[in-house]
């Protein structure tokens, strides 16, 4: 399955967490799709255009972190992998500073990767 296929099939994500395999290699990727399950998590900020975001991107020990309203997430998501752009993109909600300030807490980036597999 591609990134293509894969981000295409999770149309309506709340959240995916991105970055490159353990192995390294530049062409495999990771993908952990978030959904956030109760009712008083899914009030999204909503705009005209689509609805607002919080985006973490990481790379060489550096994090940049802002919001961003998206009209296509899918392919805001696909754009960033094409960078070869680790990162989080994430639909802001009450939930969603607490989620970003629980992975800026860990201290190396790959242990970004714990947060979404436990």
């Amino acid at each position: 399955m591609t990134i293509n296929d894969l981000v295409d099939e999770k149309k309506d994500f709340d959240g995916v967490y991105f970055c490159k395999t353990k192995e390294g290699k530049n062409d495999e990727w990771s993908l952990t799709f978030l959904t956030l399950n109760e009712k008083r998590d899914r009030k999204f900020e909503e705009h005209e255009i689509g609805l607002k975001y919080q985006i973490m991107l990481h790379e060489n020990n550096k994090v940049e972190l802002f919001e961003a309203v998206l009209g296509d997430p899918n392919k805001y998501l696909k754009n960033l992998l094409d960078c070869n752009q680790e990162g989080l993109i994430l639909k802001k909600c009450k939930k969603s500073k607490r989620i970003i300030s629980q992975i800026l807490g860990k201290k190396a980036f790959r242990e970004f990767r714990e947060v979404f597999e436990s």
